[in-house]
Order: structure tokens, then sequence, then C-alpha cells
């Protein structure tokens, strides 16, 4: 995820770390990372989902408060 962290940065895209995101919800949870995922498949289940959503949501809103910021 690094080499991806830096070529977004190079080329100024926006970049979301979800690992740190359900790192950091697990501990405010008190959870295990392992809550967010499906057993077996490893993919996001509804809770992971959930929280990387909210995330996401936060992020394009602050993202477009910052164009119309910059736009006037």
């Amino acid at each position: 995820h690094d080499f991806i962290a830096s070529q977004s940065q190079a080329r100024n895209q926006t970049y979301l770390d979800t690992r740190s995101v359900l790192r950091q919800a697990a501990q405010k949870l008190g959870k295990e990372p392992t809550a967010f995922y499906n057993a077996g498949d490893g993919h996001l289940n509804d809770l992971g989902n959930s929280v990387v959503a909210r995330v996401l949501a936060e992020l394009i809103d602050a993202t477009r408060s910052d164009n119309r910021t910059k736009s006037r």
C-alpha cells in the first residue's frame, strides 16, 4: 500500500488507507480488526463496509468543501 500511497501523492490524487481506518475503528469500538471481515474470504462484512463508507463519505465531503473554497 506504500507504493499506491506514494503514487497517489505524486499525482496529487486522494488516497484512503482503509486498513488504518479499520484499525482505528477496531480500537475505538473495542473489537478485533477481524470483526470487519467475512470469515474465510477476506472481504469486508456489513460492519466493515459501514465503517469504510462513513469515512469515505467524510473524505468526499471534505474534498467538495475544499474545491468550493478554492473556486471562490
